[in-house]
């Protein structure tokens, strides 16, 4: 799948929020404030465990399983 057909897509993005919200462990008390939610963002930043999850979580999303490596079109595949 072409990953500009994704970014169209308001599934992609509702799994791309979900994924963000659970590989940085923010949870719904936080959301309650925004005085909370830019703590929580903040110490999301300083934490590269949390970093580190989220960039592997996000591979996860943007690769296309169908194909081989991190392409994104199965024509590639020789």
């Amino acid at each position: 799948m072409d990953i500009k057909i994704r970014f169209k897509n308001p599934i992609f993005w509702i799994t791309f929020i979900g994924l963000f919200l659970s590989s940085t462990r923010i949870n719904p008390i936080t959301l309650t404030s925004w005085v909370l939610l830019k703590d929580a963002l903040l110490s999301v930043l300083n934490n590269p465990y949390l970093i580190g999850c989220f960039v592997v979580a996000a591979i996860g999303q943007f690769n296309d399983p169908t194909t081989k490596g991190l392409s994104d079109k199965s024509e590639d595949i020789k």
